[in-house]
């Protein structure tokens, strides 16, 4: 899941920096600026996510102990 959700963030960056510099006539730097925040937030968010809930394999230890 973790490489799926980094590599969806990578494309979803891809696709903002590329879509600011064509079409809101923004700087390539800027354009390359907006690529890394949403590719890491957007990548990286999920995985943070999982890590601070737990993950799947957490909440079925808790259900087995609690049997």
């Amino acid at each position: 899941m973790a490489i799926i959700s980094l590599l969806a963030g990578s494309i979803f960056g891809a696709l903002c920096g590329l879509f600011s510099w064509l079409f809101l006539d923004a700087s390539a730097l800027n354009a390359f600026g907006l690529y890394f925040t949403a590719s890491l937030v957007s990548g990286v968010l999920p995985i943070v996510f999982v890590a601070l809930r737990g993950g799947v394999a957490g909440a079925q230890k808790a259900v087995a102990l609690r049997s």
